[in-house]
Parts: structure tokens; C-alpha cells; sequence
């Protein structure tokens, strides 16, 4: 009699093959829609018979199976994506797999994109998209062409980060379109600076160092209100 755990393996391994094997002819034709060549930078026209060839990719599969899992990487590589090792990938998109490079350890969350292609003006653009290693995606950011993230930047939630974007190492970029989030250093305060009135306080006052505030005729303001008291 079979032991039970080898009929849990036969069945996972059946269960894989089923998912792999339809993936694997998936990546075969998108493969040979560009003639099994990766993608490169493009600049042309959409009457141009290279954006044709391209805009079958689109029809194809977006996405990849087994979110969240680990052989979300491996069915990258299938499909040519240059991806890192420990990358957690719960629901990427990327239409041009080819042109994109991930790096070690980055997260991607549900509804993330990753798009290296644009239409401009009658116009079809592409480019190659580069994410370091230790990057994070929040749900539902979007990524164009031509963005290089370096080393441990992240991208916040329904955010657009637009072509040609180039964050900074260990940045955090939010918002449509992302802009850079700027958090103050510790321990710097403002200057609490109120211009003119009789409530006006000095930076030095806010720091422990406070002149007398004298009014418009040159008198301490707290011997001319305690002067014209009834």
C-alpha cells in the first residue's frame, strides 16, 4: 500500500505541472511574438509595423501565477524577467517582461504594474525599468518606463511613479504622480516666527533665549498695556 505522504507529493506534483505546463506554452508564444529576442528601448510611430509586432504582447498574459508564493520568481524567469532572489510578489503585472530588472529582496503587493511601454501623441515609446535590491511596492503603485529605484527606495500606495524617474537610495515617493516624502530630522524645530504683531516671538525666543519685544514707540509692550489700564 502507497504511504500516504507520496500520495500528497504525487498530487502536488500533479497540481504543478498543471499550472506550470500552461504558463510555460504561454511563455513560448509570447516568446516568439518579438522572435525570441528581448525587447529593446523603442521610439517609433504607431503606424510603424515594430509597434504591431509589440501590441500582441498586451493581448497575452500580464501576470504570472502562484501569488505570494515562491515560484512567482521562477515563472518570471520563464517569461525572461531578470529577478533577484527572495523577491515577494503577491499580484506584479509587467507587459514587458524583458525589459525590466528586479533586484534581491523587494515586495510587491496586489495590483502593483510595472509598465515599460507609453503612447504619446501618435507616438510608441519604451524603456528598460530598474528595481534595486530591497525596494517595496504598496498596493496598486504603478511604475512607467524609463524609472531606475535604487537600493531600498519604496513606492507608496496607489502611487503613479512617472517616466524617467530616478529615486534616490533609500527614498520613499508617493502620490500621483509620487513625489519624494520628506520626513524632518529629529530634534530640528522651526523657527516659530510670526511676522509683525504684538504676539510676534523671536527664533530665540522659542529657544530659551528671550529679548525684551519692544512695541512701535520703543516702550517694553508690557509697561504700555499695564500704563493704560483704568
Amino acid at each position: 500500500m502507497e504511504p500516504f505522504s507520496s500520495k500528497i507529493e504525487i498530487a502536488l506534483r500533479d497540481e504543478l505541472h498543471s499550472y506550470i505546463g500552461p504558463r510555460y506554452s504561454a511563455r513560448q508564444v509570447t516568446r516568439s511574438v518579438m522572435g525570441f529576442r528581448r525587447l529593446t528601448p523603442q521610439f517609433c510611430s504607431i503606424y510603424d509595423p515594430h509597434f504591431w509586432r509589440h501590441e500582441r504582447l498586451w493581448k497575452l498574459l500580464g501576470g504570472a501565477a502562484f501569488n505570494g508564493t515562491p515560484f512567482k520568481s521562477v515563472i518570471w524567469r520563464l517569461f525572461g524577467v531578470k529577478i533577484g532572489k527572495r523577491v515577494y510578489d503577491a499580484g506584479l503585472n509587467m507587459p514587458e517582461k524583458t525589459l525590466v530588472t528586479i533586484g534581491d529582496e523587494c515586495t510587491f503587493n496586489e495590483g502593483n504594474h510595472v509598465q515599460g511601454h507609453s503612447l504619446e501623441d501618435g507616438t510608441f515609446k519604451t524603456d528598460y525599468i530598474v528595481i534595486g535590491n530591497r525596494c517595496t511596492f504598496g498596493v496598486d503603485g504603478w511604475v512607467n518606463y524609463g524609472v531606475n529605484m535604487r537600493d531600498g527606495s519604496s513606492l507608496g500606495a496607489d502611487a503613479m511613479l512617472m517616466k524617467g524617474e530616478d529615486i534616490p537610495q533609500g527614498a520613499t515617493f508617493s502620490g500621483n504622480p509620487a513625489r519624494e516624502v520628506v520626513v524632518p530630522a529629529a530634534g530640528c524645530q522651526r523657527p516659530l516666527e510670526i511676522a509683525g504683531g504684538p504676539r510676534q516671538r523671536t527664533y530665540e525666543a522659542a529657544a530659551g533665549t528671550s529679548k525684551p519685544v519692544h512695541g512701535v514707540h520703543g516702550k517694553p509692550r508690557a509697561a504700555h498695556r499695564q500704563r493704560n489700564r483704568p
